[in-house]
């Protein structure tokens, strides 16, 4: 009877995470922080806007895209739920990364003056996990008409 009740219970939360599992794979942009890094991601992009700032590229493309928010809250739902919003949840995600996989998305990086990503735009939208970049990247000071950056 307990090893029966054991199996059950294992069994229920067997398919706990595997929409957050989804969400989560792809290319993370947060990690892109350089126009060069960028494109050496992404390629060519199909639109560039260098005539001032904030200058972009915009990229169409079909491959997948990690959702950093997406998998924090498909795992809280599973983990709530016992797993059984994974029923529901599951199918939906399929569903909608398919759909991006067949019409694509398109992907806007918008740069600052040294050419690193200040923000990040899926399809429109503002992404909300904009680049990891070190302090040495982003603290700058302007000295006399100059921009020095600092260690």
């Amino acid at each position: 009877m307990r090893l029966r009740d054991a199996i059950i219970v294992s069994l229920t939360f067997l398919p706990c995470g595997c929409s957050a599992y989804i969400a989560r794979s792809g290319q993370d942009l947060g990690h892109l922080k350089t126009r060069e890094e960028v494109r050496e991601a992404f390629g060519t992009p199909t639109i560039k806007h260098t005539a001032e700032q904030p200058t972009f590229d915009e990229f169409h493309t079909r491959r997948k895209i990690a959702d950093r928010d997406a998998a924090y809250m498909w795992a809280i739902g599973a983990g709530v739920t016992g797993g059984l919003s994974e029923i529901i949840v599951l199918p939906a995600v399929l569903g909608q990364y398919a759909g991006r996989k067949l019409v694509g998305q398109t992907i806007r990086f918008e740069y600052d003056k040294f050419d690193h990503v200040s923000q990040v735009y899926l399809n429109g939208r503002k992404w909300p996990w904009t680049p990891d970049r070190s302090p040495r990247q982003t603290d700058y000071t302007e000295e006399m008409g100059t921009i020095t950056l600092t260690e």
